[in-house]
C-alpha cells in the first residue's frame, strides 16, 4: 500500500512539473510581431494660418491660440479684438497659477488674498462667457455646450487626430497637443 501511494505521488508530481513547463514555456511556439513606425505629422505656421476662420468671434479661436502660443500673433492685440478683459497673475487657490488671464462676459470670484481667487471666473447670464489663461500653455474655458463643441470642431477641422481618449481627450498634430475636457468645458493647448 505504501509503495502504491508513493507511485501515485510521484506520478502527480511529474504531471505537475510537465504542466508547469508547458504553461511557462508556451509550448515552444514563437510569434513574430511587426510594428509599423508611427509617422509624426508636422504643423507649420503656414498650416496654422491657412486654417478656416471661426463663424462667431465670441471666443478665442484655436487658430489664434496656436499663433499666440507660437509667438506669431501679439497676444494683447488679439485679446482686444475678441473683447477680453485682462487680469495679471491670477491664481486659483490650491489649483493653478496663470501669468495672464483674460475673461469675457465673466465675473471674478471672491479674492482670498492678493492675486489669489477662490475659483475660475464665473459666467454672466448674457452673452457667451469665456476665459483664456496663459502660461507656457493656453487654456480656453467656456460655459455652454455649443461654445465648447465649436472649439472641439475647430480642433478636428485643423487636422488634429485623437491620440488618447479619456478624462481629457488628447488630440495631436506635430509638436502640438490639445486636451479637451468636456466635463469642465475647457481646452488646453501645449507645445512640445
Amino acid at each position: 500500500m505504501h509503495m502504491k501511494n508513493q507511485k501515485i505521488t510521484i506520478g502527480i508530481l511529474s504531471m505537475t512539473v510537465m504542466a508547469g513547463t508547458l504553461l511557462f514555456s508556451g509550448c515552444g511556439t514563437t510569434q513574430k510581431t511587426t510594428s509599423t513606425p508611427i509617422t509624426k505629422d508636422t504643423l507649420s505656421i503656414g498650416d496654422i494660418q491657412s486654417m478656416p476662420e471661426t463663424a462667431k468671434g465670441e471666443v478665442l479661436s484655436i487658430k489664434d491660440a496656436l499663433l499666440i502660443l507660437d509667438g506669431k500673433l501679439d497676444r494683447k492685440a488679439v485679446m482686444k479684438k475678441y473683447g477680453y478683459q485682462y487680469k495679471a497673475s491670477y491664481e486659483v487657490s490650491r489649483l493653478a497659477k496663470y501669468t495672464n488671464l483674460y475673461y469675457r462676459n465673466c465675473t471674478l470670484p471672491r479674492q482670498i488674498r492678493d492675486g489669489v481667487y477662490a475659483d475660475l471666473p464665473r459666467p454672466q447670464k448674457k452673452g457667451v462667457s469665456s476665459y483664456v489663461a496663459l502660461n507656457e500653455k493656453i487654456e480656453i474655458g467656456v460655459f455652454n455646450n455649443a461654445a465648447y463643441q465649436a472649439l472641439v470642431d475647430q480642433v478636428k477641422a485643423a487636422g488634429f487626430q485623437l491620440d488618447q481618449p479619456g478624462y481629457e481627450d488628447e488630440y495631436v498634430r506635430g509638436q502640438y497637443h490639445i486636451f479637451c475636457y468636456a466635463g469642465g468645458k475647457r481646452i488646453r493647448i501645449e507645445k512640445e
